[in-house]
């Protein structure tokens, strides 16, 4: 495979099962792959991305969600709740651990995380971002990825997300 992308470009990566769409997004974050399989050069050319897998495993499960997002950035205590407000999280809900958030709430603890890391990432990497995910929070997340000024990838089998946060270019793997 071979693409390119330039300035805050959103792409698709598209294709059935299997196809090697997550092992990917796993080249180009830097996680493990398997051994002997894949070949090739890989340029990210200096952009800092930030990663949310299927899974949404970048929350410490033990951690409450202000101090996960807390975590990798420089806010003040303050500073963090009035952004977590803005992913849903307003009053006691920051203060829940990681192991008790629903899957819709763990991508939104999640996403914050990401987007208000220091330094912030300029591309967006998301795997199977809407999978379990209830329409109130499909919706949340279009909108805040299509209020995102930095470049995004995602896989995605939902059509209608993908035109809500802005998707101009399909990469397909078939």
């Amino acid at each position: 495979i071979s693409f390119r992308m330039s300035g805050p470009s959103r792409l698709a990566v598209s294709g059935r099962n299997g196809s090697g769409k997550t092992t990917l997004l796993n080249l180009l974050t830097g996680f493990k792959t398997p051994e002997g399989r894949l070949s090739g050069t890989l340029k990210l050319g200096g952009v800092r991305p930030g990663f949310v897998d299927q899974r949404a495993d970048l929350l410490e499960e033990e951690r409450t969600v202000l101090e996960n997002v807390r975590a990798g950035s420089r806010l003040s205590e303050a500073d963090a709740r009035s952004l977590l407000a803005q992913f849903l999280f307003q009053g006691d809900k920051a203060h829940r651990r990681a192991a008790t958030l629903s899957g819709g709430e763990r991508l939104r603890a999640c996403l914050a995380k990401t987007l208000i890391a220091d330094p912030a990432p300029q591309l967006l990497i998301l795997d199977e971002p809407t999978n379990n995910l209830d329409m109130v929070n499909i919706k949340f997340l279009e909108s805040a990825l299509a209020r995102f000024e930095g470049a995004l990838i995602v896989i995605s089998h939902d059509r209608s997300f993908l035109e809500g946060v802005g998707v101009t270019v399909e990469l397909p793997l078939d």
